[in-house]
């Protein structure tokens, strides 16, 4: 199993390598989905946020310069258990990528929002909260630096 140095050393050399071949890459950032293998996956997922935080790549994107995209846009806003989680992880993606925007090329961040939407279209039950994923990302996307 690879772990601690190990695994940081394997994240720098693919972060190299997307950095000189201009790779965009792609993170999982949902609280209820994200897992890490050295973790044991029954444990609470509180213990596993601390690897999959938005809040982590950062630096990754500055040091590197990397486009990176946010999958799910932090997660579904609509779902009680980790409603709050996903809710920060919302507003620290939108922190994220208000910043990059000031770099002037050096980084870029993005994120999807399809998640939210496409579970919701197939769940009738479930209308209410889908009007309130499309009016969201038509906001994100009328926004002067996270529509871009």
């Amino acid at each position: 199993m690879i772990e601690g140095d190990e695994i940081l050393d394997n994240l720098k050399k693919m972060y190299k390598f997307a950095q000189k071949k201009k790779i965009p890459l792609l993170t999982h950032c949902s609280p209820n989905g994200s897992y890490r293998v050295t973790v044991d996956k029954n444990a609470k997922f509180e213990n596993i946020w601390r690897y999959t935080s938005p809040s982590n790549f950062l630096d990754i994107a500055k040091k590197y310069g990397l486009r990176i995209c946010f999958g799910h846009m932090g997660g579904k806003l609509d779902e009680k258990e980790n409603r709050i989680k996903a809710v920060e992880w919302n507003g620290t993606i939108c922190s994220l990528i208000r910043e990059a925007h000031d770099w002037n090329g050096k980084g870029r961040l993005f994120a999807d929002q399809s998640y939210d939407i496409i579970n919701l279209i197939n769940d009738k039950k479930q209308k209410d909260e889908l009007e309130i994923n499309v009016q969201m990302t038509k906001n994100y996307l009328n926004d002067s630096v996270i529509g871009q």
